[in-house]
């Protein structure tokens, strides 16, 4: 049995398609992170940061969960609709951010 395994060892060898597709795999891994827990102190302090904002027509920076990953948005909320955030990015675009996917306000 030992013999048969000492037989394929120097046969093994990596593709560089293969060697690749690994190395994604482990930078997606390095860069992911799970969702933030939120406590409810955490979440009055958002709303009425965003509040605030609105009311001001002030610029924010949010910090949104997408994609396994915390991701910035900076943006002039406007309208608060029932799950969304709704207000213009820097560029003048108009952006809509859920609710429950802001885990932070810079």
């Amino acid at each position: 049995m030992n013999r048969v395994k000492k037989l394929w060892e120097g046969h093994r060898m990596i593709i560089p398609e293969h060697r690749a597709r690994m190395l994604d795999q482990e930078a997606h891994q390095a860069r992911s992170v799970e969702r933030p827990v939120l406590d409810e102190d955490a979440l009055e302090e958002m709303q009425r940061t965003v509040q605030e904002a609105m009311s001001r027509g002030s610029m924010l920076t949010l910090q949104v969960y997408q994609d396994t990953r915390v991701n910035e948005i900076t943006m002039v909320p406007k309208w608060l609709h029932v799950d969304l955030l709704k207000g213009y990015g820097v560029d003048g675009a108009l952006r809509a951010v859920e609710l429950g996917d802001i885990v932070g306000i810079c």
